[in-house]
This record gives structure tokens, sequence and C-alpha cells, in this order.
């Protein structure tokens, strides 16, 4: 390896660490949309689901641009994604401030939500497991 400067055992392990983390984000994620899809919500929904429903629960709803502030997508993606749910009744507007309506779950989206979320515990659990390893050291 010419001109490479030899990497030292701690750098080494931290490397084995991230690589590993990076495969089970990967793990995560194509479960992720398989479980998605035998619940019969798209991965992109279940994230959307997953903002909307922690919103609610700590109180504090979003309107399209708090979702799109809070995600890492463009705002016209999301208001695609919202319109997609609200076409399939995942969820639909609450015009409680009528400058900003809010979006909130159907009761069909939080049953295909936590349904999704329950089967996806387990791979949560690695997926923390793997953050855990690289935080400390572990590999």
């Amino acid at each position: 390896m010419d001109g490479v400067a030899p990497i030292d055992a701690e750098t080494a392990a931290e490397i084995t660490r991230a690589a590993a983390l990076r495969s089970a984000i990967r793990r995560f994620a194509a479960r992720t949309e398989v479980v998605a899809s035998e619940t019969g919500i798209s991965s992109e929904h279940y994230n959307l689901l997953l903002m909307l429903q922690d919103a609610e629960l700590t109180g504090r709803p979003l309107s399209v641009s708090g979702l799109t502030a809070a995600s890492t997508l463009q705002q016209t993606a999301v208001r695609e994604f919202v319109a997609g749910a609200e076409r399939a009744g995942l969820v639909e507007r609450e015009h409680s401030a009528p400058d900003r309506p809010t979006l909130r779950l159907t009761d069909r989206g939080q049953r295909r939500l936590v349904a999704a979320f329950v089967a996806l515990r387990h791979d949560r659990a690695e997926l923390a497991r793997a953050v855990e390893r690289l935080g400390d050291g572990r590999s």
C-alpha cells in the first residue's frame, strides 16, 4: 500500500464497529420495507405515520411544513407522501388552525402503524445493540 499510513488497532476496531453498524442499519431498513408492505403501507408511509404518531403523543401536532422540517425530505416529496397517505385513508388534515392545518392519523393509519411497529420490535432492539456496541467500543 504505497503512501497509505498504517491503521492503528483502535482505529481498525472502530472501523469494524462502524461497518457493523452500517450493516445493521441496512438490514433494519430492508426489514422495515418488508414489514411495512406486509401491513399494507409503504416504508415511506411507515416513516410518515411514525413521525405523526410521535407528534400526537407528545402534544406537538405537525403540519406539512413541520413534517418537512422533522424529516430529511424536500417539501415536494412530503406533500406527495401526505397526499398518498390521505388517499389511502391513513392520515387526515385537522383544521383547528385555519392558516396551518395539522395532520393526524386515522384509525386505519394507526392500526397499520402499530402492526408494523410491533412487528419491528426485535429489529429495533438489534439496531439499538449495534449502536451501543459502536458507542462503548465493543465489537
